[in-house]
């Protein structure tokens, strides 16, 4: 059992560390007179008044307030026409230039600012845990508040994501179409593709993969036995090494995010959606699961850590897994979104999935996101906040047919094609992303005791967690009564 609390921190360790890092964006709104805003569709480049900014993370490069692109020639092509498109639509329609602007420390700024009373921005687009220490420092208004400018309950926006972040009626932050970052931090399973129609055993007798993920079918348990049945010894020399077949590559946090797919989950709603502690009720599914994703991700047998690909390769993507992956040697990856512009380079039909169920009884697909994602929140110093709903609402709005589509496309396409087969899995995906509370208000208060998990033990941090609940609710409360 010890064995088990180990890798769970582990694994939980790694994850923290993916929720660090971050992108921090601010918009500032400047409201012209009527006859300086063009007549004419501006031209693909930026124009003076929006400035765009660029800064890195996870390895990759900012292009506009709220994308994330990790591939310096989407910059040069037609990306950043469609950002353009997008902020022109809502500029035509309000009547006001958008221009960005960056800073480094976004909880610091917006802190000073807001309790400083200054006007240095309209809009914010930061990580949801930064948005969460604001919420509770009562420096972000409350959505719901704006509605009827807003219109949260249209399809551009995350509806699962919404309804996991209200607090007693109250929202402070959201995704939708806008927000990018949200999705290259989302965690998916890639495919290779190829070695499936080598093996077609693989699949225990389905047509393909995505007919089993459209049938509820895709299981931990289907999963691990897929795994094992990919994993052997190539090169006969008695050890498994970088030149042998694996079932699962990726990193240590894998492991979480397996068991996020499954259910695990601290806080979710009741029938009236009010939030309570789930966590003493899904402990057996819990350990059920973990005895699978222990298996997948920690079995050297079966699966090839990029901790441990490292030891044998200069480059772990293009030398190491998608070494493996051309050579039909390598069956699933589980990682971002944001690594597809590598994946997709790759030499070999690759395709993309959630992370399995723990049974085919499980309604949901349960996808998860890392710290990297953002959201977009109003400050509680902003002067103009029904302008700067109506601005976000149109942005938002707007995207879903501009930098969305271009994102979604960009994920699908290599130089052979585009993978339609994972066109549906993609909506799939962010359709079935959830927010554990625990993960955004409370990460560093909260966590499974990594030296005693069994039933008892999740029992105990139950108890506690419901204590914790109960005290964020009541803060909240406090906060909404300040604010009002």
């Amino acid at each position: 059992m010890k064995k088990l609390s180990m890798r769970l921190l582990a694994a939980s360790m790694a994850f923290a560390a993916l929720l660090m890092c971050a992108v921090w964006v601010g918009v500032k709104l400047i409201f012209p007179s009527a006859e300086s805003v063009p007549t004419e569709p501006r031209e693909s480049e930026p124009p003076y008044d929006y400035r765009i900014l660029t800064l890195g993370s996870l390895g990759g490069k900012h292009w506009g307030a709220f994308e994330f692109i990790d591939d310096e020639s989407l910059i040069e092509n037609s990306f950043s026409s469609e950002v353009c498109d997008r902020d022109y639509e809502a500029e035509q329609e309000l009547n006001v230039e958008i221009r960005y602007i960056e800073k480094n420390n976004i909880y610091d700024y917006v802190r000073q600012s807001a309790l400083a009373g200054t006007d240095d921005y309209d809009l914010v687009s930061l990580p949801m845990q930064e948005a969460g220490r604001l919420t509770t420092e009562g420096l972000l208004t409350d959505l719901r508040e704006y509605d009827e400018y807003l219109h949260l309950d249209e399809e551009c926006w995350d509806q699962n994501i919404i309804r996991d972040l209200d607090l007693s009626g109250s929202l402070y932050f959201a995704t939708g179409d806008l927000t990018l970052l949200d999705k290259q931090a989302t965690v998916v399973t890639y495919v290779n593709d190829d070695m499936l129609r080598v093996y077609p055993e693989l699949l225990e007798g389905y047509e393909s993969i995505y007919s089993m993920v459209d049938e509820g079918r895709w299981t931990i348990e289907r999963m691990l036995n897929m795994v094992k049945a990919a994993s052997r010894d190539v090169d006969g020399d008695g050890e498994m090494t970088y030149r042998d077949a694996y079932g699962h590559s990726g990193d240590s946090y894998n492991l979480y995010v397996l068991l996020r797919g499954c259910g695990l989950r601290y806080f979710d709603r009741d029938d009236g959606g009010e939030l309570r502690c789930v966590l003493s009720e899904s402990a057996p599914d819990i350990l059920s699961a973990y005895e699978y994703a222990d298996e997948i991700v920690n079995n050297e047998d079966y699966s090839i850590l990029s901790s441990r690909m490292m030891q044998y390769v200069n480059d772990v993507f293009w030398e190491g897994f998608g070494g493996l992956f051309e050579k039909r040697q390598l069956l699933f990856n589980i990682s971002t979104l944001n690594r597809v512009h590598i994946y997709r380079d790759w030499e070999c039909d690759l395709g993309i999935i959630p992370v399995p169920k723990l049974s085919e009884d499980q309604s949901e697909y349960g996808m998860t996101m890392t710290g990297a994602a953002n959201c977009v929140a109003i400050p509680t110093n902003v002067n103009d906040k029904e302008q700067s709903a109506r601005v976000l609402y149109a942005l938002m709005k707007a995207a879903g047919d501009t930098t969305y589509h271009a994102y979604v496309e960009r994920c699908l396409t290599n130089e052979y094609g585009v993978d339609e087969d994972s066109r549906p899995m993609l909506q799939l995906i962010f359709d079935s992303r959830t927010v554990d509370i625990k993960d955004v208000f409370m990460s560093t208060n909260i966590f499974i005791d990594p030296e005693d998990i069994r039933e008892s033990s999740l029992e105990k941090e139950a108890s506690r967690a419901e204590k914790m609940l109960e005290r964020f609710l009541s803060e909240m409360e406090g906060v909404r009564q300040q604010t009002d």
